[in-house]
């Protein structure tokens, strides 16, 4: 059942090192005119600061949610943890 407070869309972005350009990625989303949505940006383990950069953005974006994940450097890395 739906509610007003259900999104209708996700937006999953993924990042990767990305301090420099995730809050223009995000400012970009949080600008646009239709509001039944949410957020979810996966950092996928970054080592530049996009972590402290997310936790910035969140504070002044209700509805961001964030995950982190190991980063792995390949497909096959991966698969190995499973």
């Amino acid at each position: 059942m739906r509610t007003d407070e259900t999104p209708e869309v996700t937006i999953v972005i993924p990042a990767y090192n990305a301090g420099r350009t995730i809050s223009a990625a995000l400012q970009s989303v949080f600008a646009q005119t239709y509001r039944h949505y949410e957020v979810i940006v996966v950092d996928d383990g970054s080592t530049d600061g996009t972590a402290a950069e997310l936790a910035g953005l969140q504070r002044g974006m209700p509805g961001l949610r964030v995950t982190r994940i190991q980063h792995y450097k390949s497909l096959y890395e991966r698969q190995q943890r499973y």
